[in-house]
């Protein structure tokens, strides 16, 4: 994290761009306002107080969202962000997790086709698939809201979520079927065929369990990857979330939210992570075989 935050410091002020350029329209003013937020000091002092401020949990304030506090801004965003990634994660990991057992228990054309249309959902990035959602369901179906965020009606959140959900449910898909045609493959599993074991069973009582390592180990990436679509997913739908925000940040340059946003969504990052890694004893191939075995 203070790698992090040391690269998000620097890169930031590297950018072409005055922050305070479109919010004050004279010189006189701008450097005024550049004296009250500090950024006329030289940049090695604006670092050390923004590492002081941070310590105390102190984000400062927007300059593109009219002094508002980063803490503040961030923690509302991603309340409405969270109402996106969670419902996409889990419809994500039960598409995916669910095709691979059945693709596992399935003929080798039907696994085929499978792997097909994964890496098709893999290919087609957010950008192109949300749109696609809103003009068939929103405009031409209008089953759903095109656009736009309303506090208490999920409608609004479906087709977010179902875009964000795809190209995730496709890539860990992938994982899924991967690990689950190495675990097959195991001495141990094919002795339980050989005893007359279908091969639904013997993906679900059997090697399910053992593949949920390699799948964990894709949790940080796939947490990374429902951050990044959310940015595309929320400017496509105007959804005033963290990946919203963050993009109007960068388009204003606004240091203090940029810095916020990326501290927040590298700590998630790498909480899954610590959570996945803390998770593989629970999961141990090797004791869930000798178990098995015996």
């Amino acid at each position: 994290m203070m790698l992090v935050a040391s690269v998000t410091f620097v890169l930031i002020r590297q950018a072409p761009g005055n922050p305070l350029a479109t919010t004050f329209a004279g010189q006189a003013l701008r450097a005024n306002a550049a004296a009250q937020v500090g950024l006329d000091r030289p940049i090695l002092v604006q670092y050390t107080d923004w590492l002081r401020h941070l310590a105390r949990g102190e984000l400062g304030e927007s300059m593109v969202f009219r002094g508002q506090p980063v803490r503040a801004l961030i923690f509302d965003a991603a309340a409405i962000t969270l109402q996106i990634a969670v419902p996409a994660l889990l419809l994500a990991a039960g598409l995916a997790l669910g095709g691979a057992v059945l693709a596992a228990a399935a003929s080798g054309r039907a696994r085929r086709w499978a792997g097909g249309l994964a890496v098709l959902g893999i290919a087609i990035p957010v950008f192109v698939t949300a749109p696609f959602l809103a003009l068939v369901i929103g405009v031409w179906l209008r089953v759903l809201p095109v656009a736009g965020y309303a506090p208490g009606d999920p409608t609004y959140l479906l087709m977010p979520i179902l875009a964000l959900a795809l190209p995730l449910a496709a890539s860990l898909y992938l994982v899924s079927t991967q690990a689950l045609e190495e675990v097959l493959s195991h001495p141990s599993i094919r002795t339980a065929r050989a005893k007359g074991l279908g091969r639904l069973h013997t993906v679900t009582g059997h090697a399910f369990r053992a593949a949920a390592i390699p799948v964990l180990s894709f949790a940080g990436p796939l947490v990374a990857a429902t951050l990044l679509g959310s940015v595309v997913v929320e400017s496509v739908f105007d959804i005033p979330g963290l990946g919203r925000v963050f993009l109007d940040a960068m388009t204003g340059r606004d240091y203090a939210v940029i810095a916020g946003t990326t501290l927040v969504t590298s700590a998630t990052v790498i909480l899954t992570n610590l959570v996945a890694d803390l998770s593989y004893p629970l999961l141990d191939p090797r004791q869930g075989m000798t178990r098995e075995t015996g």
